[in-house]
């Protein structure tokens, strides 16, 4: 079979990767197995190793290979069903002729070793025994079982060290991203290079449906009543007591299947369960609700994991070609999701999926099959038991509705066209708009619903909200309550105060994540369209402190806001907005347009605190003109206007600042023109003690200070003690004892 256009652009991307892994993402049904064949024969790989999931997928592939394989080709199949093989085809489990397959010398055919990923464990015990030669390739089909905790089993077959390959080729239309509880690197996750290689090649389903790869599809969520199931188990005795009767949800399950049908003309469906007792209870009823309810005469089948492939083979054929009056439903756990060629299908019905985004994804591409006989949309049916409630909103809490809201949310994540339909109403409803309208909150065009006559209006409006409040993020639902903030207050300036909520909260986040590159560009565009919106969070503030301000000069007439002030209407700090203007003035940091609008105020003035710092400066200038320099110790006061100013302690304060960078450059300039200004209180202290025992040497030739004796405050006995210790300890530097050691009868002791 030679590959279509798709394949290639993914055979092309794995040529061109250099890496000895790679990670293909193609979606069901676009031919992802036919690619990691060719790719293993364009490289003319002489030993292949291809892991598949299931017994039935490893038979699959060997008939594929043997079609494909003009050269020629020997097989072995790893697993424990003896019977799959067929056509002399050796199956084993036995390391020892897995090792004997591997060594057995090349030859013209390509030897093909097929295993499952429950049996890998056995290719790699075969490698244990003796040195083997490396594989030349190896295919990881539906590769998302090896992720998830590196102690399982099935990640052997991405260790090198244990199965020796060339190169390995990863293929999924689900790449599963783990990541560890607790923060550890205990998972395998796919979006790991190390494990797969790098993503070289992805086809979604909705760029393949858009390519006509794939068929479109439709959901249909079907309502059952509790009226009708109790309807349709009174009528019909042997469904309470006999053979496969079951609780109310499954036949529910079986009465919307059988509607379905009816309504949807279907002949063909593939019902997907959880549990193998729940597939072949709910098939063993099928026909008899089916004749009940809605007067179809289905043929129901039950496959597992147990069935003998010949058996297996008979109900997929019965499936492919039901008749043209015949409707079959094939009913089973898991068993068809993945890999196995099924002919196309009028649909499936997830009656009871499992959470897992991966079960769901291999259903869904089971029905989009693309079908010979028509091209309408695929069939996704989900059953929906509706219990006796008081209200809807109860209802809708009830469990029965969880596989909706889990299996939309998946298609959202897998088709660009229904993530865009479900954000877009999503805003629609929290923006308000159907409420302005009168009108209900619609769900995308692929989505229907059905019920009875008792299923009412109010219902399917609390349902389709429900549906597009779990199946979309918070983050539409807070845009459309910005849109509907805009729209009422004519921009999106929304106030990050702790007064304006969540929203304002939110805004915030936007852009902080925005401001580290972390915001997505189709969200960021979003926000963008939105009048008076901004990125710049210090420009929205300014904007509104100068509200604020000017609504303070309309009232008070004058800008001179006194310390301290807060609104009273609003509780806006406007005196703390003031004071960073101004020193953003002093920094230089406005535009002369800025400058201007402040300077229009009436009493406005840049320089409020200019008279306070006069003083100081004057006090500094008396004290230099007194000491010859501007080292103010701490403990220095003075009296002015007979009143002593502890003048030393203002000096620390204004150190303090400096220190904390909150002075600003236009004081700092001032003060270091000084002679001898330091903004090192403790190196000021130091320095004036030194020149009063300097001072003492000179006038008395030596340094024999009385113990008790304090001159200009200073107890210098007691300073020389501390100098010594220090030189003792080795703590003191150098310049300063070498200028100890100058001074007349200075001695260490």
């Amino acid at each position: 079979m030679h590959p279509r256009l798709h394949q290639r652009e993914a055979l092309q991307a794995i040529r061109h990767h250099r890496g000895d892994r790679a990670l293909v993402v193609m979606a069901c049904g676009t031919g992802k197995t036919l690619v990691g064949r060719h790719a293993a024969l364009e490289r003319s790989a002489a030993v292949v190793l291809v892991v598949v999931p299931t017994l039935a997928l490893a038979e699959q592939t060997y008939r594929r290979w043997a079609e494909d394989c003009p050269g020629g080709l020997e097989a072995l199949i790893v697993c424990s069903d003896v019977t799959i093989g067929g056509a002399g085809v050796p199956v084993t489990v036995d390391p020892e002729r897995i090792a004997e397959f591997v060594s057995s010398g090349p030859g013209a055919a390509t030897r093909l070793l097929i295993s499952t990923y429950h049996s890998a464990e056995r290719v790699a015990e075969a490698y244990a025994l003796r040195p083997l030669p490396t594989l030349d390739f190896a295919i990881f089909d539906e590769a998302h079982h090896t992720a998830g905790r590196t102690g399982k089993a099935f990640s052997v077959v991405l260790d090198n060290t244990r199965i020796p390959v060339d190169f390995r080729l990863s293929l999924t239309a689900t790449a599963v991203v783990h990541k560890s509880s607790d923060g550890t690197a205990d998972v395998v996750s796919m979006d790991d290079d190390q494990s797969y290689g790098k993503r070289v090649h992805e086809l979604t389903f909705g760029q393949a449906i858009q390519r006509k790869l794939l068929a479109d599809y439709e959901v249909a969520i079907v309502l059952v009543s509790d009226q009708d199931v109790h309807k349709a188990l009174l009528s019909n005795d042997a469904l309470q007591t006999g053979p496969g009767s079951g609780d109310a949800a499954t036949t529910a399950a079986q009465i919307a299947v059988a509607r379905a049908m009816r309504q949807y003309d279907l002949h063909r469906i593939i019902a997907f369960h959880s549990r193998v007792a729940h597939s072949k209870r709910f098939s063993a009823t099928l026909g008899t609700i089916g004749a009940a309810t809605a007067d179809v005469e289905i043929t129901s089948l039950h496959t597992d994991g147990g069935t003998p492939s010949a058996e297996r083979l008979t109900q997929l054929q019965t499936l492919a070609h039901p008749g043209p009056a015949r409707r079959v439903v094939l009913n089973n756990c898991r068993t068809l999701a993945e890999g196995v060629d099924v002919s196309s299908v009028d649909g499936i019905c997830l009656v009871d999926p499992k959470s897992s985004e991966t079960d769901i994804i291999q259903a869904v591409g089971r029905a989009l099959r693309l079908h010979p006989d028509h091209d309408r949309p695929a069939l996704i049916l989900l059953p929906v038991y509706l219990a006796p409630g008081e209200n809807p909103q109860a209802v809708l809490e009830a469990s029965s509705f969880r596989h909706v809201w889990r299996v939309l949310a998946t298609l959202r994540d897998q088709d660009e066209r229904m993530d865009a339909a479900l954000t877009s109403a999503r805003r629609h409803l929290s923006a308000g708009e159907y409420e302005a309208a009168n009108a209900r909150p619609v769900l995308p065009e692929r989505v229907k619903l059905y019920g009875g006559a008792d299923i009412d209006a109010r219902f399917a409006q609390a349902l389709a909200v429900h549906v597009l409040e779990h199946t979309t993020e918070d983050w539409y639902h807070f845009y459309g309550l910005l849109e509907r903030y805009t729209a009422e207050h004519g921009h999106a300036a929304v106030s990050t105060s702790p007064t304006a909520g969540t929203l304002g909260s939110w805004t915030a986040r936007q852009r902080g994540l925005y401001a580290s590159g972390r915001l997505l560009p189709t969200r960021a565009a979003l926000l963008d369209a939105l009048p008076g919106w901004t990125w710049n969070l210090a420009l929205l503030k300014r904007e509104r402190g100068l509200t604020e301000l000017e609504e303070f000069v309309a009232e008070h007439g004058h800008a001179a806001v006194p310390r301290g002030y807060a609104s009273p209407k609003t509780g806006y700090r406007l005196d703390s907005f003031v004071t960073l203007a101004r020193n953003r003035y002093r920094a230089d940091q406005m535009d002369a347009e800025e400058i201007a609008h402040y300077e229009a105020l009436p009493g406005w003035m840049w320089h409020v605190h200019d008279a306070k710092f006069e003083r100081f400066l004057s006090l500094l200038d008396a004290y230099i003109a007194e000491n010859g320099h501007a080292r103010v110790p701490q403990t220095y006061s003075v009296e002015v206007h007979g009143k002593a100013v502890a003048f030393g302690h203002a000096v620390s304060v204004k150190r303090t600042a400096y220190r904390k960078g909150t002075v600003p450059d236009w004081q700092v300039e001032a003060l270091e023109k000084r002679p001898e200004w330091v903004w090192d209180g403790m190196a000021a202290l130091w320095e004036a003690s030194f020149e009063i025992l300097a001072a003492w040497a000179a006038e008395h030739g030596d340094v024999k200070v009385p113990f008790d004796q304090a001159i200009k405050g200073v107890v210098i006995y007691r300073w020389m003690l501390q100098q010594r210790r220090l030189i003792r300890q080795g703590k003191l530097p150098d310049d300063r004892r070498s200028r100890l050691e100058s001074l007349p009868g200075w001695t260490k002791d």
